[in-house]
Order: structure tokens, then C-alpha cells, then sequence
């Protein structure tokens, strides 16, 4: 009984010890451009499809499968971020997470913090409002 009670106690205390460390989801991953200024991208290119080029064509313009594919951000697990801007790797910077904010710090600019909803990226930039989902 003297032996039991210390192991079981040890026990307890690794099962605690192992529950506190689980890893948390984190704001880690793709995230694809969802709206500017609340208007879903595909209003975004709205006047370039009124004036007769085809949502293929404007794909091929870009060299994209998708619309998605457009404007991404790539927060990855090493604290390194990407931005790519119509397919092409447009920035990187470092990143790092505190509760629902964002901090990205770019290579060439200001610090921008973004919100994080669990499942969204939102910030605003030079009067614009973007909102990502993360993919």
C-alpha cells in the first residue's frame, strides 16, 4: 500500500503534466483572400468581366487555377510568413501569435497586426478592410 499510493501520485501528476503541454490549433497554415471592404473578391474583378473578359481569361491573366489562389497568406510553423500576390511570391516577414492577434512583420514595411478568429485572418491596410480564410 506504501508503494501504491506514490506511484499513483506520480500517475496523476504525469496525466496533468501531459495535458497542460497538448498542443493547441494554432493560427499556423494557408489562408486565401475571402473579401475587400466586405465585397467577395469576384466583385472585385466585377468590371473586368463587364467589359467581355471571361473569368478564364482572367485566370489565364494571372496564371492561376483559381480565384482562391489570388491573394494568399502562408503562416507557417517556423514563425516565417509568405504573401503571394497573383501567384507570385510577393513578401515574406516573420509572424508570431498572441491570443487572437497577429503581429506579421514584412521585410520591407511596418508591423500589421490581423485578428484571428480561429478560422479567419482580418486586418486593415492603407483604408481597406481584407478578410482570409484559412484553407
Amino acid at each position: 500500500m506504501k508503494r501504491i499510493l506514490p506511484i499513483l501520485l506520480a500517475l496523476v501528476l504525469l496525466t496533468s503534466l501531459m495535458l497542460s503541454c497538448e498542443k493547441k490549433p494554432g493560427a499556423e497554415g494557408l489562408y486565401t483572400l475571402k473579401s475587400i471592404d466586405g465585397a467577395p473578391l469576384e466583385e472585385q474583378f466585377a468590371p473586368l468581366l463587364d467589359e467581355g473578359m471571361s473569368m478564364e481569361d482572367l485566370l489565364s491573366l494571372f496564371g492561376l487555377s483559381s480565384l482562391e489562389e489570388y491573394f494568399t497568406i502562408d503562416l507557417k510553423a517556423d514563425g516565417t510568413i509568405a504573401v503571394s500576390v497573383a501567384g507570385e511570391d510577393s513578401t515574406t516577414g516573420t509572424w508570431k501569435q498572441e491570443g487572437d492577434k497577429i503581429t506579421a512583420v514584412m521585410d520591407e514595411g511596418d508591423p500589421i497586426v490581423m485578428t484571428w478568429n480561429g478560422s479567419e485572418l482580418s486586418f486593415v491596410e492603407d483604408g481597406q478592410s481584407y478578410v482570409f480564410i484559412k484553407k
